[in-house]
C-alpha cells in the first residue's frame, strides 16, 4: 500500500521565510518523506463524520473512541475483539437473512469500515508496546514499527523530529508537552511537538520564548513559538484546544534515549536525514 502525506504538499513554500524556519520546515518534510505514515488523530474528524452519519447518533461524539464505544452497543454490528457465543452468532445469521440486498451491502460496508478503523487504532496502540526484544533501543524499535505498519501520530513525529535535529548537531532541542495555563493550573494540550530554544535560553518548564522555534511534523507547520501558538488557536479546537485568552507553557522531555551510538547508526542508515547544505550552520538561532 502506498502512503502519501499531505504535509509534504504543504512544505514547498520557502519564499520570504527566515532561514531558521526554512531549516525547520526541511526537518518536517524529511521526517514525513522518509517515514510516510497514516495518522489516526489527523483523520479522526473524517472517521467521526462518516460513522456519525451512518449511526445517527443522538449527540455528536467527542472523539473516535467515543464513536467506537457507541458502535459496540449496536447489536447489529459485529464486535471486532469479542468472541461471540453460539446463540449470538445464530442471531446475527438470521438477522442478516432478513436484510434486503441493499441493506446487506450497507451492513457489510459498515462492518468493513468499522473493523478497519479498529485495526488502525490497534496498530497505533501497539507502536510502543513492550516485546521480548530487549536489545534493540526504543527509538530504533519505533522506527521499525513505523516503517512496517505505516502508523504514527504527533508523538512519534516529535520523536523523529528530535532525532533528526540532533543528528544535524542542533543543540538546546527537546520534545515537549504544552499546557494551557488556566487560573494558575496547567491543563495539558493533547499534542506533541519539538522546540529549539536560543543558545542562552535553557530548556526548562515555563513560558515559551518568542525566539524559540516549534517544529510540528504532524501538521507540517514550523515557525517561531508565538506564530505557532496563534496558528493553533486559529484551529479553534479542531484537533486540540489552545485557549485564546490564557498563556501556554511547556515542559521539556529531556530523556530521549538518543545515545551517540544510536545517532551514528541513524546517520549511516538514513543519510538523507543529514542537511545537504554544508556552507552554513544549520538552524542557527543567535
Amino acid at each position: 500500500m502506498q502512503i502519501s502525506n499531505s504535509t509534504q504538499n504543504q512544505y514547498c513554500n520557502f519564499t520570504a521565510r527566515a532561514p531558521q524556519i526554512k531549516d525547520a520546515e526541511w526537518v518536517s518534510h524529511i521526517v514525513n518523506s522518509t517515514f510516510p505514515h497514516f495518522s489516526t488523530t489527523k483523520h479522526q474528524l473524517s472517521f467521526i463524520s462518516y460513522l456519525s452519519k451512518k449511526q445517527n447518533f443522538a449527540r455528536k461524539p467527542k472523539n473516535l473512541q467515543d464513536v467506537l464505544d457507541r458502535i459496540e452497543l449496536n447489536q447489529h454490528i459485529k464486535k471486532h475483539n469479542h468472541t461471540k457465543k453460539i446463540s449470538e452468532k445464530i442471531f446475527d445469521f438470521f438477522y442478516y437473512l432478513t436484510l434486503s440486498t441493499k441493506q446487506k451491502k450497507d451492513f457489510n460496508i459498515q462492518q468493513a469500515i468499522y473493523n478497519k478503523i479498529v485495526q488502525v487504532i490497534d496498530l497505533r496502540k501497539n507502536c510502543f508496546k513492550e516485546n521480548t526484544d530487549t536489545l534493540t533501543p526504543k527509538p530504533i524499535k519505533m522506527i521499525g514499527y513505523i516503517k512496517n505498519q505505516k502508523i504514527a501520530n504527533c508523538m512519534e513525529d516529535a520523536v523523529l523530529t528530535n532525532m533528526v535535529l540532533k543528528m544535524n548537531g542542533v543543540k538546546n532541542v527537546a520534545r515537549i508537552h504544552m499546557y494551557n495555563l488556566v487560573n494558575g493550573e496547567e491543563k495539558i494540550i493533547d499534542h506533541a511537538v519539538c522546540i529549539v530554544n536560543p543558545p542562552n535560553i535553557p530548556l526548562q518548564q515555563g513560558k515559551l520564548h518568542p525566539k524559540a522555534i516549534i517544529l510540528d511534523a504532524w501538521s507540517g507547520k514550523c515557525d517561531f513559538a508565538d506564530n505557532m501558538i496563534t496558528y493553533y488557536r486559529n484551529l479553534k479546537g479542531k484537533y486540540f484546544p489552545v485557549n485564546k485568552l490564557k498563556d501556554v507553557v511547556y515542559k521539556p522531555i529531556l530523556e530521549d534515549g538518543l545515545t551517540p551510538d544510536i545517532l551514528a547508526k541513524m546517520k549511516q542508515d538514513y543519510p538523507q536525514l543529514i542537511f545537504p547544505n554544508k556552507e552554513r550552520k544549520f538552524l542557527n538561532l543567535k
